[in-house]
């Protein structure tokens, strides 16, 4: 598929590259050393969300 001269799945990649640098060190700084600290802040997120459903 062509998009302005370049291909679709190019410009998909293009936008995941410039989040990526955008991103770059923000999991650092939230003290996110690996993907288990990430999948650990996930099942908090997600405790949270469930308790706030069933109060609400």
């Amino acid at each position: 598929m062509e998009f302005n001269g370049e291909s679709q799945s190019n410009s998909n990649l293009e936008a995941v590259r410039r989040a990526q640098a955008d991103f770059e060190g923000d999991a650092q700084e939230a003290g996110l050393r690996d993907e288990d600290d990430l999948m650990e802040l996930i099942k908090e997120i997600r405790k949270e969300r469930a308790v706030r459903l069933w109060t609400e």
